[in-house]
């Protein structure tokens, strides 16, 4: 395969991912606790799918990639639901790399990554052991009102 056609290649899976990702996945900045009843945000991209298939292909493409991910399987409760597959980024690093890669692609929660990304680069600017400033709790409350505004 000639350099130009895996560059393609590429180029075609991350549109693919930043459509699937517009449609079932989701990019935020999870609250987590800390020690001292300190709240951290965690930036977060992860997809939910009941098809193997589907998550067995998304899991080869991220390894080739090299997406840090973490996949599980929830089993649910309700007997109106399906049970599921979650594959998931989670941190600074990992989550700059995959959005860094679809945001241009990206259409319906282009904003969001938009903001975590924001977020990410102001917070790799300083210690991560001050306070949060004014505005990266400005792109947490975005994210935050994107989520609810769709």
């Amino acid at each position: 395969m000639t350099e130009n056609r895996q560059s393609a290649g590429k180029n075609d899976f991350l549109i693919y991912l930043a459509g699937f990702i517009d449609a079932d996945g989701c990019i935020g900045l999870h609250k987590q606790p800390s020690t001292g009843g300190k709240i951290n945000y965690v930036p977060l991209v992860s997809i939910s799918s009941t098809c193997k298939k589907t998550v067995e292909y998304l899991d080869k493409k991220y390894d080739e990639n090299e997406y840090g991910h973490h996949i599980t399987f929830r089993k649910v409760t309700n007997p109106n639901w399906t049970d599921r597959y979650v594959i998931e980024i989670r941190g600074m690093l990992r989550c700059n790399k995959i959005l860094q890669d679809i945001v241009e692609y990206m259409v319906t929660k282009k904003e969001e990554a938009k903001d975590v990304l924001e977020f990410i680069r102001l917070r790799q600017s300083h210690s991560k052991r001050i306070p949060y400033s004014k505005e990266e709790m400005e792109c947490i409350e975005r994210v935050k009102l994107a989520k609810k505004n769709r």
